[in-house]
């Protein structure tokens, strides 16, 4: 069930959050006149079980919990599931649909009597229009972006979670909105090491007789930049953008030192730098 209640008593409800806590008058203002005007910025109660939202949805709202607590659950079948989290109020959730496009990668469950206000995706801007609101978004996205691309990855299976967390402050969000932007480029020194994280990125390789043939593409969930952390120390290939995607980037000395933490992830990278030489060398 949505409803609208008046901006004032709304306000009052959000001033207590921490996102909310450092918003001028004129930002304050400008977002209650936004939640006034815009129906998607709503208030919605929920009762104790009921399905907020399903993993897989394209729910691109950020999500505030007023009111009671909500769980996060993952599950694997109709009968598999594993609680990931329990939220209260005060706590969001939603900032990889809402900043980043992606759907849930959650169930979200009512545990209690709650009330969740939604911020659409478009309407972000009256949030990040606060410094310390867009700071705890960039944070949030960083740290949620990170968690769900490394389980995807192979290469970081049996890595903790904690060290993970170690990682998370040191990882860069690249976003790109087009076509044909180096990233990294062949024969320069090798820095870093990326991950796709949404969209894809296209590897060319330069002859040397300066003809140019694309390798691969690279899609969400893979990675590049191994071959000059280990092997070559320059850029094998060049690197760009083949659309719209979002790049995950460690530093190289930040990557090597997770390696030296746990051997298995260079014996893996080694593994795929392998491939793909034998991939450049079958193609001719």
């Amino acid at each position: 069930m949505s409803e609208k209640i008046p901006p004032w008593l709304l306000w009052q409800r959000l001033s207590r959050l921490e996102i909310f806590e450092n918003f001028s008058d004129d930002q304050r203002d400008a977002f209650l006149k936004a939640y006034e005007n815009e129906p998607g910025i709503r208030l919605r109660a929920f009762k104790p079980g009921e399905i907020i939202c399903r993993k897989g949805e394209y729910e691109l709202d950020l999500c505030l919990i007023l009111g009671g607590g909500v769980d996060l659950i993952d599950r694997y079948g109709e009968d598999d599931q594993v609680l990931v989290a329990a939220l209260e109020t005060g706590n969001l959730y939603g900032e990889l649909g809402a900043i980043g496009g992606l759907p849930r990668t959650l169930d979200i469950i009512a545990r209690t009597d709650c009330e969740i206000f939604y911020v659409p995706r478009h309407a972000l801007k009256y949030l990040e229009q606060n410094i310390h609101a867009r700071e705890i978004l960039a944070q949030r996205y960083r740290e949620r972006a990170v968690r769900v691309t490394v389980a995807d990855i192979a290469l970081f299976e049996g890595v903790s979670s904690s060290c993970i967390a170690d990682l998370i402050p040191k990882c860069e969000i690249l976003r790109y909105e087009l076509r044909g932007i180096p990233v990294v480029t062949q024969g320069e020194p090798g820095d870093a090491f990326y991950m796709v994280r949404d969209g894809f990125v296209q590897v060319v390789r330069e002859r040397d007789n300066g003809s140019r043939r694309v390798v691969a593409y690279l899609r969400t969930g893979e990675f590049f930049g191994e071959m000059a952390l280990f092997e070559t120390s320059t850029r094998w290939p060049s690197v760009l953008t083949a659309g719209k995607c979002e790049l995950i980037k460690i530093k190289r000395d930040d990557f090597l030192d997770l390696c030296r933490q746990y051997p298995q992830i260079e014996a893996s990278a080694r593994k795929v730098i392998e491939w793909r030489f034998e991939q450049e060398r079958t193609a001719g």
